[in-house]
């Protein structure tokens, strides 16, 4: 385990996804101390190897490991050797769009949010590492995206996003195909529960969802699930619930024309005031200000 650092001393990279929803590049990576990003970052060991630091726990990765970092997690580079990695870069909102899609492939489920969130459980043990003829498949498509997004000629932002649901698709079929029986057993109820509850909480923020309605679902206590879910994500399940639901006000006061209060009740708040008072804690700034955009 590595000496932790404050997470106020962890810089923070932020991204602009406002022209295109992807951002690719290769690295040839050299030692890069702890940072965070405000998006999800896809990672692709072109070649070589090295140590891989994500929230503290040190890993080593080779050619042909593929992983997912989440928005806010810290992760760091060390003693590499030859180490090439591509980036793949997109915000969340990207996924969520793509969900009801990318959910129904086997193994996506597993690769892009199970796997990171019990990966210090497993010790990583259960990474997606991709043989070679499994690479012949995946770096034509990681090349064709890094260029892509490089040259970003007439129409790059639609190629890229496609060529990233390609690259989706082909790992987490990938993934699917290596999951063994212990794997199964070592993951599957714990992140089940988990999986599911943050499911019911993303599908079910509209309405009026109390902890003892997601635990029914899941078939264990509200305790227990809270518990679990905190040890799990980092956040409680409330919390949660009430990030997600300001998040897509946010999304719809800068997209609708719908008033404030009106929005506030799409998204699960009955008492404008609250909703008002909730925004501007976690944004710093008013549902009003943030309609308003910014003259060029």
């Amino acid at each position: 385990m590595q000496k932790s650092i404050p997470a106020e001393h962890i810089p923070i990279r932020t991204h602009d996804f406002s022209q295109c929803p992807i951002r690719a590049f290769y690295h040839n990576q050299t030692e890069l101390g702890s940072h965070t990003h405000d998006c999800i970052e896809m990672v692709y060991v072109v070649r070589g190897s090295g140590e891989h630091i994500h929230e503290h726990h040190s890993y080593p990765i080779h050619a042909g490991d593929c992983f997912i970092i989440d928005t806010g997690e810290s992760h760091a580079y060390k003693k590499s050797k030859g180490l090439r990695i591509a980036n793949i870069l997109f915000p969340a909102s990207f996924l969520k769009r793509q969900f009801p899609y990318l959910k129904t492939i086997d193994g996506f489920t597993a690769l892009f949010s199970v796997e990171p969130l019990f990966r210090r459980e497993t010790s990583f043990r259960y990474k997606l590492h991709l043989p070679g003829i499994q690479r012949l498949a995946l770096d034509p498509l990681v090349d064709a995206l890094v260029q892509e997004y490089a040259g970003r000629a007439n129409g790059y932002a639609p190629m890229c996003s496609g060529l990233v649901l390609q690259i989706m698709t082909l790992t987490s079929r990938a993934f699917s195909a290596k999951e063994s029986s212990q794997q199964h057993e070592d993951l599957s109820a714990k992140a089940e529960a988990v999986a599911t509850a943050i499911q019911v909480l993303e599908t079910r923020y509209q309405s009026d969802l109390s902890l003892a309605d997601v635990a029914e679902t899941v078939c264990l206590s509200g305790s227990r699930l809270s518990h679990l879910f905190k040890e799990k994500t980092g956040v409680a399940l409330s919390d949660y619930l009430l990030r997600y639901r300001l998040e897509k006000a946010r999304s719809l006061l800068e997209e609708s024309s719908d008033s404030i209060s009106r929005i506030a009740l799409m998204v699960g708040f009955h008492d404008p005031a609250y909703f008002s008072r909730a925004f501007r804690n976690y944004f710093g700034t008013t549902p009003r200000q943030a309609r308003i955009k910014p003259s060029a």
